[in-house]
C-alpha cells in the first residue's frame, strides 16, 4: 500500500517538522521506502536532514523543471530521500500558485508527471505553519493528513480551524462547523483521510497537558482519530535537530526514539486494519 500523508496544521509550534522528520526515519527503520517533501520555506526539515541551499528544490519538482528522480537525494536520515525546500524558491511558488488557475492542483499533477513515486511506501509531505497554497496543494496531492498539537500551547484552536468543530446555535442543537480538511474534500479531493491527530510535547503529569489529551480523546467527532501514541516531552529530540540527526539515530533509546518508533508501529498498524475493513 502506498501512502502520501501530508503533516499540516494551522500555526508553527506544533512539532510538525519534528514529527515529518522523525517518522520518516522510525518508518525507513522499519524497512520502508520512504520520501520527505519539504514544502515549508523556512526549510527546517532540509537543514535537518543535512541537504543545503542551491540543490534542486520541491519548487522546482512541482514546476516541472526538474524529474522526481533528479531532486530526491540521499540525507542524514538513514533509508530516507528528501525533497528540499529553499526560502525564494518556495515563496515564489506560493505566490504564482495564487494567480494561476488550478494551482492548487499543482502537487497533484507532479505526481501524475512522475510516476516513480510510486516506488516509495511513504510520501510525507512537511507543510508550512499556515493554510496557503501550499499547504492546500499538499492536501489535494495527498491521501491522508497527520495534525501534530502541541499539549502545552493553545494549539487546539488552530486544530479546529483545519478539522471543524462543533458549537450549538440559539436552541442548544449541535451545528458542525466546517474546517479546511472539509473543504478540500468536499471540493477538490474527496478521498483525502485523517491518518491521525498526534499529541506532542505532553506531559501526563501536568494538569493542563493532562487536560488536552483528554478533551482530544473524548471529542465526539475527533477522539477515534487521536493516535495512542503520544509524542512525550524530550530535550534530546531539539539536541537530534541540532546535531542533523533522527532521534532513532541521535539517542535510540530515549523516548523520543521510543515515541516516534511507536507512532511508526501505529501508522503501519493501520494498513492491516484497512485490509481488514
Amino acid at each position: 500500500m502506498k501512502r502520501r500523508i501530508a503533516i499540516v496544521n494551522h500555526k508553527g509550534g506544533t512539532c510538525k517538522t519534528t514529527t515529518a522528520v522523525n517518522l520518516a526515519a522510525a518508518l525507513a527503520e522499519q524497512g520502508k521506502g520512504v520520501l520527505l517533501i519539504d514544502l515549508d520555506p523556512q526549510a527546517t526539515a532540509t537543514r535537518w536532514a543535512g541537504v543545503g541551499d542551491g540543490t534542486p528544490t520541491a519548487a522546482h519538482f512541482i514546476l516541472g523543471d526538474v524529474r522526481l528522480p533528479e531532486c530526491a537525494q540521499a540525507s542524514t536520515l538513514p533509508g530516507v530521500q528528501l525533497i528540499a525546500s529553499s526560502l525564494k524558491p518556495l515563496d515564489d511558488l506560493e505566490n504564482r500558485l495564487r494567480s494561476t488557475i488550478a494551482g492548487e492542483k499543482a502537487l497533484e499533477k507532479a505526481f501524475k508527471r512522475d510516476p516513480v513515486w510510486e516506488d516509495y511506501d511513504y510520501i510525507l509531505i512537511d507543510c508550512p505553519p499556515n493554510i496557503g497554497r501550499l499547504s492546500i496543494a499538499a492536501m489535494v496531492a495527498a491521501d491522508e493528513i497527520l495534525v501534530p498539537v502541541d499539549a502545552r500551547s493553545p494549539s487546539l484552536e488552530a486544530m479546529t480551524h483545519l478539522l471543524g468543530w462543533i458549537s450549538q446555535d440559539s436552541s442548544g442543537e449541535e451545528i458542525f462547523n466546517q474546517g479546511t480538511y472539509d473543504t478540500v474534500r468536499e471540493d477538490l479531493n474527496a478521498d483525502l483521510g485523517l491518518c491521525g491527530i498526534l499529541v506532542c510535547r505532553c506531559n501526563e503529569r501536568k494538569r493542563q497537558e493532562r487536560a488536552v489529551l483528554e478533551e482530544l480523546r473524548n471529542d465526539p467527532r475527533l477522539g477515534a482519530f487521536v493516535f495512542r501514541t503520544v509524542i512525550r516531552e524530550n530535550v534530546d529530540l531539539s539536541e537530534a535537530h541540532g546535531n542533523r540527526e533522527p532521534i532513532t539515530v541521535y539517542n535510540p533509546s530515549s523516548r523520543g526514539a521510543e515515541d516516534y518508533r511507536a507512532l511508526a508501529a501505529e501508522v503501519i498498524a493501520q494498513e492491516e486494519e484497512d485490509g481488514q475493513g
